[in-house]
């Protein structure tokens, strides 16, 4: 049985549809399965945050979309969930937040200066403040008609592309002094073909639900949110947890089983696997005569330690290169070299 003039359009019609889908469903699994930032802040050495209403006062004037739903309050929501799956800090729960603004007397917007920042931090208990603005929150669409089917049901096959972009700026700010850290935008955008029907239906819908993380609008709202986090995660571990400067300190040797030696130097003071240590046994202090102060220790060099496994607070390894007729002990000092 051939197939009619009319099945051949709708055919090549879903064929059409399905080939400008594909691309954004594709991209969208992509996304949601790109890792984060891999290091690992200990629970006990995670700084305290505490995620502020984002201000959407120009969303609201501007969009159709921003005056239905509270964008600012959601978008930190979704921040707040998404900085606790990081790993590096204690994050306070959006409701204690909201009873601090409210008694604060700083209404829903979240805008921070010194003053207010330090007010804030002071009373939730925290070392930082994640706030600013939704300044993008829209969906546009653009399309038409493909043509006639014939005498079947559908005598007409609409064919739309619908885009949706959303934009965050955010601030990242030290609730002490009320400086800005760090300063970071996070975009999200998602593109979807469709066949004669909705992109979104506002009216049944709640910003932050799982039906709303379906549409276009949602998609791109969390593709926003997580670049955004990636940002502040990556600030964190170069501006927050930057590791001392480690040719600076010295450390110790703090355990010997055989071939194995380990330090207490490991990834928090930026320790690789490949690192070299020179190993120096301590023997006399030498003292201000007046003040009796530490001025130095007379140390003398015993070996070169090679680094093969890292901790968060040790590092273990072997000796590449040991003086004769002495054997490594814990006490003994530890001054990095490199790789």
């Amino acid at each position: 049985m051939g197939v009619t003039r009319a099945r051949w359009k709708l055919l090549t019609g879903c064929a059409l549809v399905a080939a400008l889908t594909w691309p954004a469903i594709a991209q969208g699994a992509a996304a949601k399965d790109a890792p984060a930032t891999d290091r690992r802040i200990p629970l006990s050495e995670r700084k305290r945050i505490a995620v502020l209403p984002f201000d959407d006062g120009a969303v609201r004037e501007s969009s159709y979309y921003g005056r239905v739903f509270e964008v600012g309050r959601g978008v930190a929501d979704m921040l707040t969930t998404a900085l606790l799956k990081t790993n590096k800090f204690r994050v306070i729960e959006r409701e204690k937040v909201d009873a601090v603004l409210a008694e604060q007397d700083l209404g829903k917007t979240g805008r921070v200066d010194a003053e207010t920042a330090a007010r804030i931090g002071k009373v939730l208990g925290v070392e930082y403040l994640l706030t600013g603005r939704v300044t993008g929150f829209s969906v546009e669409t653009k399309g038409g008609s493909i043509g006639a089917l014939g005498r079947g049901d559908l005598r007409d096959l609409s064919l739309t592309r619908s885009t949706a972009d959303v934009k965050l700026d955010g601030r990242l700010v030290d609730s002490t002094t009320g400086e800005i850290v760090f300063a970071f935008t996070g975009g999200g955008h998602d593109s979807r073909a469709n066949v004669g029907v909705a992109v979104l239906d506002i009216g049944r819908v709640s910003f932050g639900s799982t039906e709303f993380f379906r549409t276009i609008l949602g998609a791109a709202t969390r593709s926003a949110v997580d670049n955004s986090v990636k940002e502040v995660a990556s600030a964190a571990d170069e501006v927050i947890y930057r590791p001392p400067d480690l040719s600076k300190i010295n450390g110790y040797i703090v355990y010997v089983e055989g071939p194995n030696i380990m330090t207490n130097l490991g990834a928090r003071y930026g320790v690789k696997v490949g690192d070299r240590f020179q190993v120096l046994r301590p023997g006399k202090e030498v003292r201000d005569p007046q003040t009796g102060e530490l001025l130095t220790v007379i140390t003398t060099p015993i070996g070169m330690l090679r680094v093969d496994r890292v901790e968060e607070k040790v590092s273990t390894g072997a000796m590449a290169e040991k003086a004769d007729g002495v054997e490594v002990q814990i006490g003994d000092m530890v001054k990095p070299l490199g790789s």
